[in-house]
């Protein structure tokens, strides 16, 4: 397993901590690309969400 895919996981783990209405804050770095990329495939819709960058925010944007 690949350091990739490492990250896929983790992002995919990180759904666990997260419900339906939550406010999510994230930052940066790949494993947070990861993790946005799981949100999207799952059917938990967060209220909000907030990031310290404005890529991010625009991906958080697009896919919820």
């Amino acid at each position: 397993m690949d350091q990739n895919e490492l990250k896929r996981l983790v992002g995919k783990a990180a759904l666990n901590y997260v419900k339906d209405g939550d406010v999510l804050g994230v930052v940066t770095g790949s494993t947070v690309d990861c993790f946005i990329d799981a949100l999207a495939q799952s059917d938990i819709r967060p209220s909000a969400c907030v990031s310290s960058s404005i890529l991010y925010y625009g991906k958080l944007s697009e896919r919820n």
